[in-house]
């Protein structure tokens, strides 16, 4: 599980989400309270990958910033859809 908090940049967060994409993992679940760095990993992570790579809103958050984040990540798959 990986926790973001921070905006990385593009690059970072893409050798972030290759590692993991081409790892032993089955599974990598991206947290965040931030619907803009949602979007931004989900269109990063694509579907093309070996592990399943996913992200989902921070656990702590209300229900008005979980709908937040949850929109920000299917309108960002359905860019790349």
């Amino acid at each position: 599980m990986e926790i973001e908090f921070t905006q990385k940049t593009d690059d970072r967060l893409q050798r972030i989400i290759d590692a993991y994409a081409y790892s032993d993992f089955a599974l990598v679940t991206y947290l965040t309270a931030d619907p803009r760095l949602a979007a931004k990993l989900t269109k990063m992570i694509g579907y093309a990958r070996v592990t399943e790579v996913r992200v989902r809103p921070w656990l702590r958050l209300d229900d008005t910033g979980r709908a937040k984040v949850q929109a920000a990540v299917e309108a960002a798959r359905t860019s790349f859809v």
